[in-house]
Formats: C-alpha cells, sequence, structure tokens
C-alpha cells in the first residue's frame, strides 16, 4: 500500500511540474492533446474563399498555419514566451471544390 502512495505522489508531482512548465511558457507540450480534444478536427470547408481563413491548427510555436474555415478556433491556451521564429511567407486562403486551400502569395 505504502508503494502504491509513493508512485501516485511521484505521477501526481510529475503532472504538476508539467504543468508549471507549460504555463511558465518554457514548452507548450500540452496543447496539442488539449487542442485535438477541445477544438476537435480542423474544419476545412467552405463555398467561396471568404470562408477560409489561414490559421494554427496545431499549436505549434513556430506554425505558418494552413486554411481552415473562418469559423474554426484553435484552443491553445498555453503560450511560448521564448522561443523565436523565422517569418512565414505570405499565404492566403482560396476555396476550391469547397475545401480551404492554402496557397503562396507570389
Amino acid at each position: 500500500m505504502k508503494k502504491i502512495l509513493i508512485i501516485l505522489g511521484i505521477i501526481i508531482g510529475l503532472f504538476l511540474v508539467a504543468l508549471a512548465i507549460n504555463i511558465a511558457g518554457y514548452s507548450t507540450f500540452l496543447n496539442w492533446p488539449l487542442n485535438k480534444l477541445v477544438a476537435g478536427t480542423p474544419d476545412g470547408s467552405c463555398y467561396v474563399s471568404s470562408d477560409c481563413k489561414i490559421a494554427n491548427t496545431t499549436c505549434g510555436v513556430c506554425n505558418c498555419g494552413q486554411a481552415v474555415n473562418k469559423n474554426w478556433q484553435a484552443y491553445c491556451p498555453f503560450k511560448n514566451n521564448f522561443i523565436k521564429c523565422k517569418p512565414c511567407p505570405s499565404l492566403q486562403a482560396q476555396c476550391l471544390k469547397y475545401a480551404c486551400r492554402t496557397e503562396n502569395i507570389k
């Protein structure tokens, strides 16, 4: 019984440390499972190009995004405050055959 309590204490302690690391912004590895659970699969449906937008769908720190429906919203509660990313290329969202597509702006 004592071993079970020690193991349970270690698991709870590790979870609290992981949560603190995410809240502090040093790492955001909990964003991905929370985004999948809360926001679900990105909605890429559209009728016209104005139904689409470029959005971060994976909560990745240096993610430039992809085309999704303008009403779909990612859930990324933890922000990374320490990593600097390269600028993203100029992108635009287009509706092609009722699906949002990402295109480079030339």
